[in-house]
């Protein structure tokens, strides 16, 4: 009886240090994305299978299915990171949103294995409704009884919202990517200089999720210098500029007007200019 109880040990040890041969998949991510419909994916990395009885000569194949249960091949992918295509065709005839899942199987000879499975999920492209905001976020001042000069940087948002009339924040289902263009007006001398930043002043994104992105280098101005006339008793402007800015792109957004701050017109009043 003892000896039967060994061998059995023995068979149960052996078929433990057996399994070590098996080869590792793998594993697959990102583990979720949400596009839009009419884009495409980011590329789905899978760090490179180990271990089996192969010798690493190991063959790769990306699956797709719609259930995450019963998987195919997606033709002409045996490679180790997968760059989807429209050609692939990876969508469903189902309603928006839709998911499908994706991973990749591993061949090492006789053996067979599996990374884990990512989603992608594809949304509508429903009315996004896109914001620039601007406020005015420093400023200084001088002031020595003759001249005075004053001027203000400015930082802001890019708002996202589900309504025309930008009252209710909506959280985007993808990233958006968006460009930004600077127009100036500068005044001297009753000469008036305007011009736009081509082709645009800054880029940004906005990642899934987010309701707003906030624009942190704008850093540019407001400015004006004023001058004590002895001989009118009245501060005259002597130069005023300050640049003004315009969100002239945003994926699958419509763009509304900018909300800024009315410019000065010296001590603080102002005009719509």
């Amino acid at each position: 009886m003892r000896i039967v109880l060994l061998l059995i040990t023995l068979s149960i040890s052996s078929g433990i240090f057996a399994q070590n041969s098996t080869p590792y998949g793998g594993c697959a991510s990102p583990l979720s994305q949400t596009v839009f419909y009419e884009d495409l994916p980011e590329h789905i990395y899978a760090g490179p299978a180990s271990g089996g009885s192969c010798s690493g000569n190991y063959v790769y194949q990306w699956q797709w299915s719609a259930d995450n249960v019963f998987f195919k091949d997606i033709p002409n992918t045996n490679v180790q990171v997968l760059y989807i295509t429209n050609e692939m065709n990876l969508r469903t005839n189902q309603p928006l949103p839709q998911t499908i899942y994706i991973q990749r199987k591993t061949i090492c000879g006789s053996e067979v294995q599996y990374t884990n499975s990512v989603s992608i999920t594809y949304v509508s492209s429903v009315p996004i409704y896109a914001r620039l905001e601007i406020a005015y976020s420093d400023s200084s001042y001088y002031d020595d009884g003759e001249n005075i000069s004053s001027d203000k940087m400015v930082s802001g948002y890019v708002r996202f919202y589900s309504d025309e009339a930008c009252t209710a924040p909506y959280h985007v289902p993808a990233n958006i990517n968006y460009k930004i263009r600077q127009c100036s007006h500068y005044e001297t001398g009753g000469t008036v200089t305007d011009g736009c930043s081509e082709p645009e002043h800054l880029q940004g994104i906005a990642f899934v999720g987010d309701s707003e992105s906030f624009l942190d280098d704008i850093l540019s101005w407001e400015y004006y210098e004023m001058v004590f006339n002895w001989d009118t008793g009245q501060w005259e402007i002597t130069v005023k500029g300050w640049d003004d800015y315009e969100l002239i792109s945003a994926d699958n957004c419509i763009i509304k007007p900018p909300v800024y701050q009315a410019h000065s017109n010296g001590f603080g009043q102002t005009n719509n200019q």
